[in-house]
């Protein structure tokens, strides 16, 4: 998430389940989608489904510090901006330990504290845990699932999180801690916990940090009685199921600084997660921070897809902690958006989050399967872990193949896999326009090498090739 180590290094750089969805009425905001609540994992257990058992494509935004930094109008209209840009989840941090404009900061914008004495977590007071309820519903309201994460640990265990004061509660508090949340909030369906938070806690000692934080997990499991899918947020370059004694989970998230390298560890955890259970990339380098480029923000949007996930998360600087003019210079860009969080919501970044959901979901997107063993893309597609790179999937059906360059290679795509007639067309990410349309008869249909059309509208290298059958 957001080390203060990272970030003093940091420099600048620059919705709903598939398918239509009928409106519904809501109480607050704009009109919302009729809710895709709640999630279960597919028959497959490769994808998370809708109500209506459609795939979900998770796009998400990192929140983390919503619950202390906002009002309930400002929550939805924070909400409102992401709905219309396809975001159909956020990622919040449930008590806040470090970064809010309060003193001290786990105390909310109103002035509510998270617990009456800091020191127990059994003190939980249930005027702060409103706000949270005000949360899911709002977010509810507007078809948008809330990844909570109950006691963030922090970076390495410092004092970024709450894993020192999970230490001095121990277990017995911290699982009736986690039973008060789990009683609390089972009837919201739109939510998924999120255990941990950028650490990965040790195993040794009695109790050691895993066994506090699975107090925590089987608490809220014995609480709500099995409502909800749990995940984990361990340290950068880890996945969810991949640590050994952490608590269980239905759904994996990845969490690495990769870049447009991505789908080397995504690719990983398709392998041992394909027909177990479905992963999504819960974080990698946000926009504004890690000297991170357009190519990156998009590669860590398309790879996990094209890797056989079921989505990602996307992070700004400073919508992610709502930085407000007169907080503490946490970060180097803060100079960048002098007015604040609000000033931050239209960003590239955000819009080619927004492109990427839309063009994911209007083809068949959850059919994807990664073509790890090159018979679709079978030369040119650079090599493994490169920065310029072609990382291709098909559909199950075979009627439908996609692949995401990140640089200009020339790349060799064996069009006879695409039932034929078929159309190729290119797809810039960063603008959302479509060019170089191609239609191949059925005796044409042969390997063809593809270049991308040169640099895309922002200046990147970065395009998506579309083969489908007419």
């Amino acid at each position: 998430m957001r080390s203060l180590a990272c970030l003093a290094a940091c420099a600048i750089a620059l919705g709903v389940g598939c398918g239509p969805s009928r409106p519904e009425a809501v109480s607050r905001g704009l009109p919302g989608p009729r809710s895709p609540f709640p999630l279960v994992i597919s028959a497959d257990r490769n994808h998370l489904m809708d109500r209506e058992d459609r795939p979900f494509l998770l796009q998400g935004d990192s929140a983390w510090s919503i619950l202390v930094q906002l009002s309930p109008p400002e929550i939805g209209r924070y909400l409102d901006d992401r709905r219309r840009r396809g975001f159909n989840a956020i990622l919040v941090n449930l008590i806040e330990h470090k970064f809010s404009s309060q003193s001290p900061p786990w105390v909310a914008q109103d002035g509510v504290a998270t617990f009456d004495d800091v020191g127990d977590f059994t003190t939980a007071k249930d005027a702060y845990f409103d706000r949270v309820d005000d949360l899911l519903r709002q977010a509810q309201e507007r078809g948008i699932l809330v990844l909570l994460a109950p006691s963030y640990l922090g970076y390495d265990g410092g004092d970024e999180g709450w894993c020192q004061a999970m230490k001095r509660n121990g277990v017995n508090r911290l699982r009736r801690y986690g039973r008060y949340l789990g009683r609390r909030f089972q009837d919201h369906p739109n939510l998924l916990w999120v255990e941990g938070g950028d650490y990965t806690p040790r195993t040794e000692g009695s109790p050691s940090e895993m066994d506090l934080v699975r107090a925590v997990a089987q608490g809220i499991r014995e609480g709500e009685r099995g409502s909800h899918l749990h995940t984990a947020h361990w340290h950068p370059g880890t996945a969810s199921a991949e640590v050994p004694g952490a608590p269980e989970v239905e759904v994996e998230a990845t969490y690495l600084y990769e870049g447009a390298r991505t789908y080397v560890k995504t690719l990983k955890d398709f392998a041992r997660d394909h027909g177990v259970r479905p992963f999504f990339l819960i974080e990698s380098a946000y926009e504004n921070e890690h000297h991170a480029t357009p190519t990156q923000l998009r590669a860590q949007m398309y790879q996990p897809v094209l890797s056989g996930g079921t989505g990602f998360v996307f992070g700004n600087f400073p919508v992610w902690h709502f930085w407000k003019p007169g907080d503490p210079p946490w970060h180097l860009a803060d100079g960048l958006f002098p007015g604040g969080w609000t000033t931050a919501l239209d960003t590239p970044g955000a819009r080619s989050a927004t492109l990427c959901g839309e063009f994911f979901r209007s083809i068949d997107w959850s059919s994807l399967k990664p073509d790890i063993a090159r018979r679709w893309v079978t030369a040119g597609a650079g090599t493994a872990g490169s920065d310029r790179s072609v990382l291709g999937a098909v559909a199950g059906n075979g009627r439908l193949g996609v692949a995401y360059f990140t640089g200009i290679l020339k790349a060799t795509v064996d069009l006879s896999r695409i039932p034929a007639p078929l159309r190729a067309r290119w797809f810039d990410p960063s603008s959302g326009a479509w060019t170089g349309a191609l239609t191949v008869a059925p005796e044409n249909a042969q390997p063809r090498e593809f270049t991308p059309p040169g640099k895309n509208a922002d200046g990147s290298e970065d395009w998506v090739l579309l083969v489908q059958s007419d």
